[in-house]
C-alpha cells in the first residue's frame, strides 16, 4: 500500500511540477524501500524523504526525550490493547440482573473499538519512533505527526476523527484524491466518496474495514450538513468559522462559537454522539481475527445486527432533521 502511494505522489508531483525531474534510479529505490516506513509507515513525500539529507536534524537532549516519550507512548497503547482494557471493561465487571441490559451491551462494543484503537495507536507511535530515529522531518524540521488520540476519543466532529486518525494518509488522500478528483468533477459529494473508496481500495477491500470507511464517509457528510444549516438557522447562538482543513467548509459549527449555554449544550452532545458512533463502528474490528476474508458475512457484522443497525438509524434520522432546516 506504501509503496503504491509513494508512486502516485511522484507521479502527481511531476505533473504539478513540485517535482522538476524523476528521481534517479537509487533515489527511487532508497524512496520505496525507506527502512524508516517500510514496514509501519508512514506515507512520507519524496520532499519529506529528501529533507533527511539535505537538512539533518542534530539531536540533542530535547530530542532524545521527545524519543522516549513516544516510545514509552507506544509501549502503553500495546499494553492497553492487549491486555488493559480488556480487564478494565470486562463484561463481567458491569453485570447486572439483566447481562444483555444496554449498558452492558454498549460496554462490550466501547471495548472492541477501544483495544482496535488502541492497536493502532502503539502503530503510529512506532512509525513515528522509527521516522524519528532515521531523521525524517518536515521543513521546518518539526517531527512528523501521524495521530492524536485524544482528538479521536473524544471527537468534537467525525470529520476530525478521520483527520487524526493517520494525518499522512489524511494528507496523501486530500492531495492526491480528493483535489484530483475535484478539479475534473466539481461535485464534493463525489469526491469524497471517491476518496473513501479510494482508501478502502489501499487497504485491500477487507469487508469490515470498508464497511465502516463507507459508513463514515456517509456519516462525516451528514454532521457536517447539519451543523452547517444549524449554524446558519442560529446564527445569534453559532458563529461561523471557516476551517481550512475541513475541506474549506463555508461555514461550520465548532467549538471556538460564542461561548452560550446552546453552542456549548449541542457540541457536547455531538462529542457524546461521535463516541457512541465510534465505539460501535469500532466493534466488528475484532483484532482477534486477522482475516475477514474467511469469515462469514454474517458473522462479521453479528456486532452490528445485535444492536439493529442503531447508529445508521440514528444517521439517518439526523439526515431527515437536516433537511428540516
Amino acid at each position: 500500500m506504501l509503496m503504491s502511494m509513494k508512486a502516485m505522489s511522484i507521479l502527481f508531483d511531476i505533473q504539478s511540477n513540485e517535482l522538476d525531474v524523476f528521481p534517479s534510479i537509487s533515489q527511487y529505490t532508497g524512496y520505496m524501500l525507506c527502512a524508516g516506513n517500510i514496514i509501519f509507515g508512514p506515507f512520507l513525500t519524496f520532499q519529506e524523504y529528501n529533507n533527511a539529507f539535505l537538512f539533518p536534524v542534530k539531536w540533542n537532549k530535547p530530542k532524545f526525550v521527545h524519543l522516549l516519550w513516544k516510545i514509552i507512548m507506544c509501549l502503553v497503547c500495546f499494553v492497553l490493547s492487549m491486555c488493559v482494557v480488556d480487564w478494565l471493561l470486562n463484561r463481567n465487571a458491569f453485570t447486572s440482573e439483566n447481562s444483555e441490559s444496554i449498558i452492558n451491551v454498549f460496554l462490550n462494543m466501547y471495548k472492541q473499538a477501544l483495544k482496535f484503537r488502541m492497536s493502532h495507536y502503539f502503530i503510529c507511535y512506532m512509525s513515528a519512533v522509527f521516522t524519528m530515529i532515521c531523521g525524517y522531518h518536515l521543513e521546518n524540521k518539526s517531527d512528523i505527526l501521524i495521530t492524536k488520540p485524544i482528538a479521536i476519543e473524544f471527537p468534537q466532529s467525525l470529520l476530525q476523527a478521520v483527520v487524526y486518525w493517520n494525518l499522512p494518509m489524511n494528507f496523501w488522500l486530500k492531495k492526491y484524491v480528493f483535489n484530483e478528483v475535484l478539479k475534473y468533477v466539481k461535485n464534493k459529494i463525489i469526491a469524497i466518496g471517491t476518496t473513501y473508496i479510494i482508501s478502502s481500495l489501499l487497504h485491500g477491500l477487507e469487508q469490515r474495514l470498508s464497511a465502516v470507511l463507507i459508513s463514515l464517509a456517509v456519516y462525516t457528510f451528514v454532521e457536517h450538513k447539519i451543523r452547517t444549516k444549524l449554524a446558519i438557522r442560529f446564527p445569534k447562538s453559532f458563529s461561523y468559522s471557516k476551517n481550512k482543513r475541513h475541506c474549506s467548509s463555508k461555514k461550520y459549527l465548532s467549538t471556538l462559537n460564542k461561548s452560550t449555554w446552546l453552542s456549548w449544550t449541542v457540541n457536547c452532545l455531538f462529542i457524546i454522539l461521535n463516541v457512541v458512533h465510534l465505539a460501535y463502528l469500532g466493534s466488528i474490528m475484532n483484532i482477534s481475527m486477522k482475516h475477514s476474508d474467511n469469515i462469514e458475512y454474517q458473522s462479521a457484522f453479528e456486532p452490528w445486527k445485535q444492536v439493529y443497525f442503531f447508529s445508521h438509524i440514528i444517521m439517518l434520522l439526523m439526515y431527515f432533521v437536516s433537511i428540516i432546516l
